[in-house]
Formats: structure tokens, C-alpha cells, sequence
């Protein structure tokens, strides 16, 4: 059961992370963003980072993993970074093409 929690935990993440950094579904979130911050923003920066969005979405699930598993709550924090780690390791892997200055260009 541990290691479906933990894989379920970690897939979760990845899934996550793929959404925020590069779905298609989310082009318009990040293109009015890129809009209105300009292309090279710091939010821009955050979300079409992997190794950024894992670790923030880690950290922000690992105490429900640390409950459904019964462990301590310091194992939040070597369970969020292990996710990030492997969410950053494994997200070349499923890399596409940026938002492009003509997108944000657009009308």
C-alpha cells in the first residue's frame, strides 16, 4: 500500500506540474500573463520551470501523503523533495516548445 500512496503521490505531482508548464489547456492563462507582465516576467519564468512548479506542488501535497501513510510530519519535507526530484529529473522527457513571442503577440 506504501508504495501505491507514494507512486500515486508522485505521478499526481508530475501530472500537475505538465499542466502548469506546458498543457495546452493553460496557453491562455500564460499568454494573458505574458501579455500583461511581458514575456520575460518572473511569474512566466516560475511556471515554465519544471524543477520550480514540482517543488512548490510537492511540498504542497506531501503532508496528505504523510497522513494517509501514518508516518511523523517531518517526513513532509524528504518526501516533497524527493517528488521535486524525480518530477524535475523526468520532465525532459515530456518537453514541448515554449510559449513563443508571436503567441503573446497575437491579437
Amino acid at each position: 500500500m506504501t508504495f501505491f500512496v507514494l507512486a500515486v503521490y508522485v505521478l499526481a505531482v508530475m501530472r500537475l506540474t505538465r499542466l502548469l508548464n506546458a498543457d495546452t489547456i493553460l496557453d491562455p492563462v500564460r499568454i494573458r500573463l505574458a501579455r500583461r507582465y511581458g514575456p520575460e516576467a518572473t511569474v512566466l519564468e516560475f511556471l515554465g520551470c519544471p524543477w520550480c512548479v514540482g517543488f512548490w506542488l510537492s511540498l504542497a501535497a506531501a503532508p496528505a501523503v504523510v497522513i494517509a501513510l501514518g508516518l511523523s510530519w517531518w517526513w513532509a519535507v524528504p518526501l516533497a523533495l524527493a517528488c521535486s526530484q524525480v518530477t524535475g529529473m523526468v520532465s525532459p522527457w515530456f518537453s514541448d516548445e515554449d510559449i513563443t513571442v508571436e503567441a503573446v503577440d497575437a491579437p
